[in-house]
């Protein structure tokens, strides 16, 4: 990528400082010892065995993959090793020590940290507050007072060396997904541990960010830190990972070099089942479900696209571009603050809102799911019906039985197989994004916003999440759809608008699509 050589340049000097400071971690690359390794785990929920006899090796200066289809137990795992929750049975060794890591303080100390998959930042406090959280620098003469001033420059130095801009100042609340993953991954850097564990910190950001991580991870793994890194982009993993482990229900099916391995052992592996690719093909109508002109919006100005009947159109754009702000403006999940807006050739009069968006048939899929997406508590079936209540029950008396044969219904048209009476909190998350689907299709969307559909999901749930979105455009339905990933951008897509500093800077047909072009385009 053009930003790669910045990036890693960029990178060195704090990593140089890191190794000079003795605090280094550095390993001697000769001992075949593992700085971790797990034996024998196993760990229970309510009854269901989530972990079984599972043994883990991390080795210094190497990037260990850890791979499986959701719910296979890897979060567990890791959760397990960073101290958020306890196994039934096993041991954990630090090198040749056994040790016994019951909270997030114990595995700090063996010199763990991680970057879990869910954001775990405080939305009120600033950049350089998460990133210090717990770890406050004092001011000298002033023991009980915080060194404000110190920690906004350390915060900017460490996210500048990484390769981002984002004022450490700043209310995160106010940060975009992609910007707040950044932090995530700032927050767990900084702490300069021995063992770095990354849960899918790609899942938001876009090829050029993506470059500019690696290179950090590569000048990590030459300072002898082990990296353990969890994501279900096939083709990262066989960019970065030295090692693999894929898990089943539970139990470990492989380990091995990544030299040594395929895409589709992989695939077939954590699935149990061939994955095959889906075909796209072109169901564009004549007729517009929607076109915007000259949207102007938080972090979006002077935005106008089209996107047809049956066709699929996605914005891409790096961190920060405003994609995400842009179609919750257009949803009315943000302000708008002007621009017009027309829905199947009418004009849209007054300022969007959720309410206004679901009577006009638009349906929108957030980027995060489990807070903005679903009702946590709430089983299924309910979640399904409750976009649609005003229709389904207009005398507003319900009826269980109908909310459950609806709910039904539309489980089955995404094939979501788990039983409407469970909670969400407790699915995987490709089956949380067919719940999703299912709720915006009871609603009879004419018009889909997918914001990163796929999102932390596996490759066999990703296959049925695209087949469904070009099932859907073959039904005539308009997709707009924005995406971080250019393999997923170059699959489904019939046009792509790339943004670009709040702006739309390209169109590209899908006749001259390819993803040098895209992220071209979006530096």
């Amino acid at each position: 990528m053009n930003g790669k050589p910045d990036a890693e340049a960029a990178v060195s000097g704090w990593i140089c400082s890191w190794k000079q400071d003795g605090n280094s971690g550095v390993h001697d690359m000769k001992e075949c010892q593992a700085i971790l390794e797990m034996n024998h785990i196993y760990k229970q929920y309510s009854g269901i065995t989530v972990l079984e006899d599972v043994t883990f090796r991390a080795y210094p200066g190497e990037v260990q993959v850890l791979l499986g289809a959701n719910g296979a137990g890897k979060s567990t795992l890791m959760n397990i090793v960073s101290g958020v929750t306890a196994c039934d049975r096993g041991r954990i060794y630090i090198g040749d020590r056994e040790v016994c890591i019951r909270s997030a303080a114990d595995a700090a100390r063996e010199g763990i940290a991680m970057i879990h998959q869910e954001l775990s930042l405080f939305q009120e406090r600033s950049v350089y507050q998460n990133i210090f959280m717990g770890n406050e620098r004092m001011k000298k003469n002033l023991p009980f007072w915080t060194d404000s001033k110190r920690m906004e420059e350390e915060s900017r130095k460490v996210l500048e060396e990484m390769g981002f801009a984002i004022n450490p100042g700043e209310t995160v609340k106010n940060l975009s997904i992609a910007q707040q993953q950044i932090v995530e991954i700032a927050k767990a850097v900084w702490k300069r541990a021995d063992i770095l564990i990354m849960d899918e910190p790609t899942s938001s950001l876009t090829e050029a960010e993506v470059a500019r991580l690696f290179c950090l991870i590569r000048r990590l793994k030459e300072q002898g830190c082990a990296i353990i890194y969890i994501s279900h982009k096939l083709d990262e993993l066989f960019r970065i990972g030295d090692r693999i482990t894929v898990l089943f229900q539970g139990k470990v099916c492989l380990e091995e070099s990544m030299k040594q391995v395929t895409k589709e052992q992989l695939v077939k592996s954590m699935s149990g089942k061939e994955v095959q690719r889906v075909k796209k093909v072109s169901c564009a109508l004549p007729q517009e479900a929607l076109r915007a002109v000259n949207l102007n919006g938080r972090r979006f100005r002077d935005c106008s696209f089209y996107v047809k009947k049956g066709e699929i159109v996605a914005l891409t754009g790096m961190v920060g571009a405003g994609r995400s702000e842009l179609v919750k403006a257009i949803f009315g999940a943000d302000a708008l603050r002007s621009g017009d807006i027309y829905l199947f050739g009418k004009r849209v009069s007054g300022r969007p809102s959720p309410s206004a968006s679901i009577a006009g048939r638009i349906g929108f899929l957030p980027e995060e799911r489990k807070q903005q997406g679903l009702i946590m508590g709430m089983d299924v079936g309910k979640n399904i019906v409750q976009a649609d209540l005003p229709r389904l029950f207009p005398k507003r008396i319900l009826s269980r039985k109908k909310e459950r044969e609806t709910a039904r219904t539309f489980a089955g048209e995404v094939m979501y197989t788990q039983g409407i009476q469970r909670l969400p909190e407790k699915l995987s998350g490709g089956n949380q994004q067919k719940v999703v689907l299912a709720k915006w299709l009871c609603t009879d969307s004419d018009l889909l916003i997918f914001d990163e559909p796929t999102k932390g999901i596996d490759a066999a749930a990703r296959a049925e999440i695209y087949q469904q979105i070009l099932d859907l455009a073959g039904k005539g339905k308009g997709i707009l759809l924005v995406s971080s990933d250019p393999a997923e951008v170059l699959q489904l897509s019939d046009r792509v608008y790339v943004m670009r500093e709040g702006k739309i800077c390209k169109e590209l047909a899908r006749s001259e699509l390819t993803a040098n072009k895209i992220v071209a385009s979006e530096l």
